[in-house]
């Protein structure tokens, strides 16, 4: 009897396909139909989100992505939303909740960086987080295991390090100045 806990076998098919159902570009093992349709649905919104342009006479390519960030703060909100569709599609095919954070911390990343005036919307030309999570994606499923790899939970624990330095180097400076101000003003007589 199996575990109601227990995660779904990933959609993998294990009896040769027909030639009239489409080839992934991965090798990998082959997907069923459902699967298959996700898998495009990620690339075609990848795509969209970060390579849908090309700057004519070069290799640089830009989805509309940038495009919609140019608008203050809703931009790279609704930017992040669409986002979180490949990350969605990801889910629905079995990918380990490891991996889906390390796609999500993709997604953040590039919504923080792009609220930043200016700065932020130039760099939302150069950063892919769609592509980087097409990737991902890609290489869990070429692999035919959609468990985590130990450099995914490296990633998602140095990530988390970084985030908790972030926080506890400014507030504790903080607390230090405070103290500082408090023994310097207490040591003062009026």
């Amino acid at each position: 009897m199996a575990s109601a806990s227990r995660r779904p076998d990933p959609p993998f098919r294990e009896e040769p396909s027909r030639a009239a159902e489409p080839v992934p570009d991965w090798a990998g093992p082959r997907l069923d139909a459902r699967a298959q349709a996700r898998l495009d649905n990620a690339r075609r919104l990848a795509r969209l989100l970060d390579g849908a342009f090309r700057v004519p006479g070069t290799n640089f390519r830009f989805g509309i992505e940038p495009l919609i960030s140019l608008f203050p703060w809703a931009g790279d909100v609704v930017g992040g939303l669409m986002s979180f569709m490949v990350i969605w599609n990801a889910n629905r095919l079995g990918i380990s909740p490891v991996v889906q954070f390390r796609m999500a911390l993709n997604v953040l990343l590039d919504v923080a960086v792009g609220v930043v005036p200016v700065v932020g919307d130039v760099l939302d030309f150069f950063f892919k987080p769609n592509a980087a999570n097409l990737k991902l994606l890609e290489r869990h499923l070429a692999a035919g295991d959609t468990r985590a790899r130990p450099s995914d939970w490296l990633f998602v624990l140095g990530t988390l390090l970084l985030g908790a330095l972030a926080i506890a180097i400014p507030l504790s400076a903080a607390a230090l100045i405070l103290w500082w101000v408090s023994r310097t003003v207490s040591g003062l007589s009026i």
